[in-house]
C-alpha cells in the first residue's frame, strides 16, 4: 500500500506531490527489499503512513549511495511542501545534478563512481514512468474514505491514544486525553461509545489488531491516534477506522493552545460525528461548540488526579485528592476538579484506608455540589453527586433523579448505568436494575468491577446460575481481582453454605482487599460453628484497620453470624453514626433476614428510608 498521508487522511486536495510520495515508496522497496512501512493489517501500515517516519534506506541496503538516499527521503516527507515538486526535481536529485535531496544542505560526500551514478539515473527514469501507476493506485485507494461500508457507524470505541510527548512522565497526559475525547464522544445519543475502562486494555504498540478489538468491545470503528504537548501547544492526531472491514477512513490532526484544550476534543468529536453522519441534537451541538478554555495548570492537575484515581489504592488516592485539591486551587471554578474530588473522597471513605467514611462525608458532599454548580450540563457531576446521596445520604429517590438526569446528559457514561443499577436493586425494583446492569456491561464489556456490580441484584433474587457466570467473566478478565473469590464466597452463604465459603473469602482476604472482606470471612466462620477462628478474625480486623479501629458495620458482620442479634443490631446503629457506606447490603441482602423482625432493625431500615 503505498498511499500518502494526505490522501490517507481524507484530503481533497491533492497533487503530484501525493504521486511522488506513492513513486517514493515503489523506489525504496525496490531499493531496499521491503516497503517503508510493512504490518499484520492495512490499516496499521495507513497509520505508519500517517504518523511514522521510514527508517533509512541505507540501514536496509548500504550500497544505496547517500544523495539517492535522502532523495527517497525527502520523497516520503509527511509534509507536501517539504517533497519534491515537480517530478524532474526528484530525477534530478536521484542523477545528483543539482537538487538538493534535503531542504538542508547536507555534508559532503564521495561521489559514487560515474558507472554507479549512470545505474542509478537509469533506474530513476524508468521509474519516473511510475508515476502514473502510482497516480492510478493512489485514485483506487482513495476510494477508502466515504461510502461503501458494510453499513452505518454507530457504535465507536476510542483506543488509548499514544504518547508522542517523547516523554514517558505525560502517560498521565495523553491517558487523560483520552478520557475526556471519550467522554465528549458519549454524549452523543445515537453513538454508543465503549467506556474508558474497557479500550485502556489495548494500550500500547503490542494490541490485537483492530477487527479483534473490535469484535472484543462489539463496535463498529476504532478511533486510535497519538498526543503530544510541546510548550503551551498540544496536537492530536487521529485516525478513524470502519472495524467490519477494517478500512482505514479517515486521518486528520487538531492542533490548539494547551488553555484550548477542551475546545480541540470537542473539535475532534464533532468531526467524527460528521465523517459517519451521526446527527447531533441541538443541545450536543451547542455543548460541544462551546467548551469552554481551561488553565492550562489546573487541567494537568486534574489529569493526574484521574489517572491516579484509575489506580485506586490507599496511596494513589491520596495522591488523586492532592492533585484535584490543586487543581481546585489553581481554577475554582473549574467543575471536573471538584466532581473528582468528590469522588475520590467517597472511595476512600470505602475502603476504611486513611479516612474514615464520617470524614469523606462532608467534603464528598461539597465537592459533588459544587460541580454541579458550576456545571449543570455535567454527567459526571450529576453521578458523583448522585452516588453520594445514595451511600453516604441514603437518599435512594434524590440519588436515582440525578442518575437519570446524568444518563440524559451522556447516554454512554457506563459508570452511571452501573451505579444506578445498585440504587434500583436498593428499592426492590429488580428488572429495571438487571437492565441497567446489562446496559453498563454492553459499554464496559471487559470491566470486572461492573460484571461483580452486576452480581447483587441477581444475588437477592438468588438466582445462583447468573451469579456464577457474571462471577466466571470476572475472573477471567482479572484472576487477581479480590471481589471475584469475595462474590463467589457470598454465594455460598446466601444459599447456606457456609464452610464452601470460607477457602475462597480466605483467598479474597490475602489480596489486598479491603477489611470488609475479613469480616465477611468472619462471618463465614461464625455461621459454620467455628467461633473460635470468628473471634481470631476480629484480631486480624484490628492488624487491617486504620488506627486499629475496626469500623463497627465489620464487627457487626461477626456478631450477626454468631447469632447475637442484638449485638449486631447495635453494631449497626453504630455504624449508621458513623456514616458506613456498606449500610445499603441491609436493605435487600438475605443474610440479614433473621433481624427483620426485630424492632430496633425496623426503627434502622426507617432511618435508611427503606421499605419494610
Amino acid at each position: 500500500m503505498y498511499m500518502s498521508p494526505e490522501q490517507a487522511a481524507g484530503s481533497d486536495d491533492l497533487d503530484g506531490r501525493s504521486d511522488l510520495y506513492s513513486l517514493g515508496c515503489v523506489l525504496y522497496e525496490m531499493l531496499g527489499g521491503q516497503a517503508p512501512f510493512t504490518g499484520p493489517t492495512a490499516e496499521s501500515v495507513v497509520r505508519q503512513h500517517v504518523l511514522t517516519v521510514a527508517a533509512p534506506i541505507t540501514n536496509l541496503r548500504p550500497t544505496v549511495p547517500p544523495d539517492v538516499a535522502g532523495a527517497l527521503a525527502r520523497s516520503l516527507a509527511k509534509n507536501p511542501a517539504d517533497r519534491f515538486n515537480p517530478a524532474a526535481q526528484f530525477v534530478q536529485a536521484l542523477s545528483g545534478t543539482g537538487i538538493p535531496a534535503t531542504r538542508a544542505t547536507p555534508a559532503p560526500a564521495a561521489p559514487p563512481a560515474p558507472g554507479t551514478r549512470r545505474k542509478w539515473l537509469t533506474l530513476a527514469i524508468g521509474l519516473v514512468l511510475l508515476l502514473g501507476v502510482a497516480a492510478f493506485l493512489a485514485t483506487r485507494w482513495g476510494g477508502v474514505r466515504g461510502g461503501g461500508s458494510a453499513g452505518a457507524i454507530r457504535s465507536i470505541a476510542v483506543l488509548p491514544l499514544d504518547n508522542y510527548s517523547a516523554d514517558s512522565t505525560q502517560d498521565y497526559f495523553a491517558e487523560g486525553m483520552t478520557d475526556e475525547l471519550t467522554t465528549d464522544l458519549a454524549t452523543i445519543s445515537r453513538l454508543r461509545v465503549t467506556s474508558r475502562g474497557s479500550a485502556m486494555q489495548f494500550k500500547g504498540k503490542n494490541r490485537p489488531s483492530t477487527p479483534e478489538i473490535a469484535k472484543a468491545l462489539d463496535v463498529d470503528a476504532i478511533l486510535e491516534g497519538s498526543v503530544s504537548r510541546s510548550g503551551d501547544r498540544v496536537r492530536i492526531t487521529a485516525q478513524l477506522i470502519d472495524a467490519r472491514a477494517d478500512r482505514h477512513l479517515w486521518a486528520k490532526s487538531f492542533e490548539r493552545s494547551s488553555s484550548d484544550v477542551l475546545a480541540l476534543q470537542a473539535e475532534l468529536a464533532s468531526a467524527i460525528a460528521a465523517e459517519i453522519d451521526v446527527q447531533l441534537t441541538p443541545s450536543e451541538r451547542t455543548r460541544l461548540s462551546g467548551a469552554p478554555s481551561v488553565d492550562p495548570q489546573a487541567h494537568d492537575a486534574y489529569l493526574k488526579g484521574r489517572y491516579f484515581f484509575n489506580r485506586p489504592s490507599d496511596a494513589n488516592l491520596q495522591l488523586a485528592i492532592a492533585q484535584f485539591e490543586e487543581a481546585v486551587r489553581l481554577s475554582p471554578t473549574f467543575a471536573p476538579a471538584h466532581a473528582g474530588l468528590s469522588d475520590a473522597y467517597l472511595w476512600a471513605g470505602y475502603n476504611e484506608g486513611f479516612i474514615t467514611a464520617s470524614e469523606a462525608k462532608p467534603r464528598a458532599r461539597a465537592g459533588a455540589e459544587r460541580a454541579v454548580e458550576l456545571d449543570s450540563n455535567s454527567a459526571e457531576a450529576h453521578t458523583s453527586l448522585a452516588v453520594y446521596k445514595a451511600w453516604l445520604e441514603h437518599d435512594w429517590e434524590g440519588s436515582l433523579r440525578e442518575f437519570r438526569r446524568a444518563i440524559a446528559l451522556n447516554p454512554n457514561y457506563a459508570f452511571a448505568h452501573d451505579q444506578y443499577g445498585q440504587v434500583l436493586s436498593v428499592v426492590g425494583q429488580m428488572d429495571s436494575s438487571i437492565a441497567e446492569g446489562k446496559r453498563a456491561i454492553e459499554l464496559d464489556p471487559l470491566s470486572p468491577s461492573i460484571l461483580i456490580d452486576c452480581v447483587f441484584t441477581h444475588m437477592y433474587r438468588r438466582d445462583e446460575v447468573r451469579v456464577r457466570e457474571l462471577i466466571g467473566k470476572a475472573g477471567e478478565l482479572d484472576p487477581t481481582f479480590y471481589a471475584v473469590p469475595t462474590m463467589d464466597g457470598w454465594m455460598d452463604l446466601e444459599m447456606g453454605q457456609f464452610r464452601a465459603a470460607v477457602p475462597k473469602l480466605e483467598r479474597a482476604a490475602k489480596m489486598e482487599a479491603p477489611p470488609f472482606v475479613t469480616a465477611i470471612l468472619g462471618y463465614a466462620h461464625a455461621a459454620s460453628g467455628d467461633r473460635a477462628r470468628a473471634m481470631a478474625t476480629l484480631k486480624d480486623l484490628e492488624k487491617v484497620s486504620p488506627k486499629g479501629q475496626v469500623a463497627p458495620f465489620n464487627v457487626g458482620l461477626i456478631h450477626l453470624g454468631l447469632g447475637e442479634r442484638e449485638q449486631a443490631i447495635a453494631d449497626f446503629e453504630r455504624a449508621y453514626a458513623a456514616d458506613s457506606e456498606f449500610l445499603f447490603w441491609l436493605v435487600q441482602d438475605h443474610l440479614f433476614d433473621p433481624l427483620r423482625k426485630e424492632p430496633r432493625f425496623v426503627a434502622l431500615m426507617k432511618k435508611l428510608h427503606a421499605a419494610t
